[in-house]
């Protein structure tokens, strides 16, 4: 759904009996009687501009932008208000300074004052984002494990494809099916924390491949000795679902079942 239908779906009702709001149609609040016109405006990196490299640049495309859409309406800037949520790598003297010289500039040029805003601190994602990368070229591998799988393991297999892929290939056609918790799947903080941020589901991720960890099954009566056995080679052992007699292939996720996931892994397609 994109910002027209939002507001008009939404919120222009609320502004029914407001005429200065034009009916949420355009990009100011213009009261005709009191010659008041007051536009606002958001930007963010990567939709309204490609980064933060050049922020003195950014700021003046901000303020004219914003000065555009009051002068379409007959009438002359007086005043701006400056709100900025600012991440780790524009937080700097250096950026700032360009920033300040910048907005001193157009302040001089469109003879606007500055009267206020608001500031606050945001999360920058390119540590994250380099977290990924280094972890797709090189991943974790739980090498210690290899030694002790012929005493715990009834199968095993990798996981490099995708998870539930992988998963069917190890089953192998048996007539057996699968319940998998997605809550128990384990994935890494920084993971989550994408997740949180962008507001993900988790059962899109759980699959997507290049894991590079071990799948086994084992026997009930062996969980004791699975657990004593991962707390003392310091490799964490996470049991997320089980084996059942049933081909069926149910996924648990939050307390709702599946009978499949749109997602089960890469397969490699040739013409």
């Amino acid at each position: 759904m994109d910002d027209d239908k939002i507001v008009s779906k939404y919120l222009k009702y609320l502004a029914a009996n407001n005429p200065s709001s034009l009916k949420l149609n355009d990009d100011v609040f213009f009261d005709k009687k009191k010659r008041l016109v007051v536009s606002t405006d958001t930007y963010n990196e990567k939709i309204h501009f490609k980064n933060t490299k050049k922020p003195d640049l950014i700021i003046k495309k901000i303020i004219r932008s914003s000065i555009s859409d009051l002068i379409c309406k007959g009438v002359k800037p007086k005043y701006i208000f400056l709100s900025a949520s600012i991440n780790n790598r524009l937080s700097n003297q250096p950026n700032f300074l360009l920033i300040v010289k910048s907005l001193k500039e157009e302040l001089k040029k469109y003879k606007i004052l500055l009267s206020g805003g608001d500031t606050t601190y945001s999360k920058s994602t390119k540590s994250l984002e380099n977290y990924f990368i280094k972890k797709y070229y090189i991943p974790d591998i739980a090498f210690k494990i290899y030694k002790y799988l012929p005493s715990i393991a009834s199968s095993s297999i990798d996981i490099s494809d995708g998870l539930i892929l992988d998963l069917e290939r190890m089953i192998n056609n048996q007539n057996l099916g699968y319940i998998l918790s997605i809550k128990d799947i384990p994935i890494s903080k920084n993971l989550q924390k994408l997740i949180q941020l962008n507001n993900f589901q988790k059962k899109n991720f759980v699959s997507n491949g290049d894991d590079y960890q071990v799948l086994f099954t084992s026997p009930l009566k062996k969980v004791e000795q699975i657990k004593k056995l991962s707390k003392r080679i310091n490799i964490k052992i996470t049991k997320i679902g089980s084996i059942t007699n049933k081909p069926n292939q149910i996924i648990n996720t939050n307390g709702n079942y599946l009978k499949s996931i749109k997602n089960k892994g890469y397969l490699h397609k040739f013409k």
